[in-house]
């Protein structure tokens, strides 16, 4: 399939990318590897000697530089071959393909590293904020990849299949959805109308409901609780920003 490459990819968690380890995935059908420089930064180089081909992730961090198993290239942190054993002259084509990354909870850009603007990274909250109880995993699937952006764009199945997960009615899925564009996504709004509390004994809510989907396949959710009839009264519009959730 095609891809989205001039975009921000989550590469990995932050702690998952520990200094002299080499971290090995796949970003938009291209083999990575990454790593940390002595200073913490994150490095994200393609996969692939540029002699035999040979994964670089089977290789060894030497300080700042990466070095391949197989015929010992030494590679900079820029790609650079810096050495090769038994030759002096070193080809300028020796290098490999870097890719912009940035340690903002693990992020790559496989496309135009020109366009690589840090400033387009989703605002996301991490496991380093002290408001929120946040856990981390991975999970592998074995589909098409825009297979799971459908069901992640459309959440009203949640009732059906995460029954025992969640604490919404199966009429939850009959809402009715606003559905706008946003810069490099679209946005679903919902209020979800006597739906059971979760901090008040089970006692009906309404729920408003937003959920972002950003290129190339990032999930921003946010809910807010508030008391029945508030749906209503907001005639199915978003609450205002003074009107005050519950806890």
């Amino acid at each position: 399939m095609k891809h989205v490459l001039n975009a921000w990819y989550v590469a990995a968690w932050s702690t998952d990318i520990v200094a002299a380890k080499l971290h090995s995935l796949s970003i938009a059908s291209d083999p990575l590897v990454l790593y940390r420089k002595e200073n913490g930064d994150l490095v994200a180089f393609e996969d692939r000697c540029v002699h035999r081909h040979a994964p670089l992730s089977l290789g060894r961090c030497e300080g700042d530089h990466l070095r391949c198993m197989y015929h010992r290239f030494l590679f900079d942190s820029e790609g650079r071959c810096v050495e090769i054993p038994g030759q002096d002259k070193i080809p300028e084509t020796a290098r490999v393909r870097s890719y912009p990354a940035v340690d903002q909870h693990g992020w790559v850009w496989p496309g135009n590293p020109e366009l690589a603007d840090p400033a387009l990274i989703p605002d996301v909250i991490g496991l380093d904020n002290p408001d929120y109880i946040l856990g981390s995993g991975e999970l592998d699937y074995d589909v098409e990849p825009r297979l799971i952006h459908d069901n992640l764009c459309e959440l009203s199945h949640a009732a059906f299949v995460h029954a025992s997960s969640f604490p919404v009615t199966e009429d939850s899925a009959a809402s009715p959805v606003e559905i706008s564009p946003i810069d490099r996504g679209v946005r679903f709004r919902r209020w979800m109308r006597q739906q059971p509390g979760m901090e008040n004994g089970g006692q009906p809510v309404d729920v408003w409901f937003v959920n972002e989907y950003l290129v190339p396949g990032i999930l921003r959710i946010s809910s807010a609780a508030y008391l029945p009839g508030t749906a209503d009264s907001c005639k199915n519009a978003a609450p205002p920003a003074e009107l005050p959730a519950m806890d």
